[in-house]
């Protein structure tokens, strides 16, 4: 992907929402580009991020700390937002499922933008706490949809088995 597209696919993201191009040219031209290869992990659970990943080809796999698969992850997507902006530890991992062209964006580099122009960093928090909602919205959505097959199940079962103890649980 050349980088007049890379910096297309920056201004398109949420947590760029409202930066100027000249900024986020900076942000491309001093970011590292990385190829990555199958089976490369790019995040852990329980660490804190120094860079944020911006998914421009392949697919990386999203896990729980433990390793259950939580989903495919395909471009263009920003990873490790949250920690870096935040600067709190993780928990999940990534790994690359299928060959990766990523670009790293470190924080210190995230840090130097907001510092230079506070308006920068404003927008970047405001747009962070936008995506927060977005992303706890949808979880939101999620939840009433497993209680509402939960109540459906313990239904069924009532019908199957009134005399089952599952059913005296809370």
């Amino acid at each position: 992907m050349d980088d007049l597209l890379v910096t297309k696919d920056l201004m398109n993201l949420a947590l760029f929402n409202g930066i100027e191009y000249q900024q986020i040219e900076q942000l491309r031209e001093a970011a590292q580009r990385l190829d990555l290869e199958p089976g490369v992990t790019l995040c852990n659970p329980l660490t804190v991020d120094e860079d944020l990943y911006l998914l421009l080809g392949g697919r990386l796999r999203l896990e729980s700390a433990d390793g259950t698969k939580l989903a495919d992850l395909k471009p263009v997507r920003i990873i490790g937002e949250m920690g870096v902006l935040t600067g709190l530890s993780r928990s999940s991992r990534v790994v690359v499922e299928e060959k990766a062209d990523v670009l790293a964006i470190s924080r210190a580099l995230l840090q130097d933008l907001a510092e230079n122009d506070p308006d920068v960093g404003a927008r970047l928090l405001i747009n962070l706490c936008k995506t927060l909602y977005e992303r706890v919205f949808g979880m939101n959505g999620d939840i009433e949809k497993l209680h509402q097959r939960v109540d459906a199940l313990a239904t069924r079962l009532k019908e199957l088995a009134p005399d089952d103890p599952l059913l005296s649980e809370g």
